[in-house]
């Protein structure tokens, strides 16, 4: 339905890259191939909405390692955040033991903390579409880099 998240869990297609740019980064997320989201034409499979309940919760439980560093965690040094135009969001669902940290990319691409997602939980954050975003381990290290262009969930775990 329109205007409702797309619950997905990102893929990286074999053959794609990560662009040293933000500029290119970009051209990529216009064109409908993203580095996080889900589209009619996304590569990104979806999943069941996450649930925060503390009866989901134990029956399912978080898993017990982080998940490996993704590719994109390389464009980091040359991302930053463009204009705020477009407004978007997504939601951040931790599925990890861990405690993950959520870090926007500002306008000099200089992480800034904007909350922490315990195991299990979830936190919505609203955003705009040329906005990079940072999710790390609890020692800061990058687990995903993202854009978002239409509202979405990102599963950590």
């Amino acid at each position: 339905m329109i205007g409702e998240p797309t619950q997905c869990t990102v893929t990286q297609q074999a053959g794609d890259t990560i662009l040293g740019a933000v500029r290119q980064v970009l051209m990529i997320a216009a064109s409908g191939l993203l580095l996080a989201g889900c589209s009619s034409s996304s590569a990104a499979s979806p999943s069941p909405t996450p649930t925060t309940s503390p009866a989901a919760q134990s029956n399912q439980g978080p898993s017990a390692n982080l998940p490996a560093v993704d590719p994109s965690c390389g464009a980091e040094a040359t991302s930053q955040s463009l204009n705020s135009n477009t407004p978007t969001s997504f939601t951040l669902t931790n599925h990890t033991s861990e405690t993950l940290s959520l870090f926007w990319l500002n306008f000099q691409g200089q992480r800034v903390h904007y909350t922490d997602v315990d195991p299990g939980q979830s936190k919505d954050q609203k955003t705009f579409v040329t906005h990079p975003w940072v999710v790390a381990d609890p020692g800061g290290n990058c687990i995903r880099l993202f854009l978002v262009t239409t509202p979405v969930t990102i599963t950590i775990g």
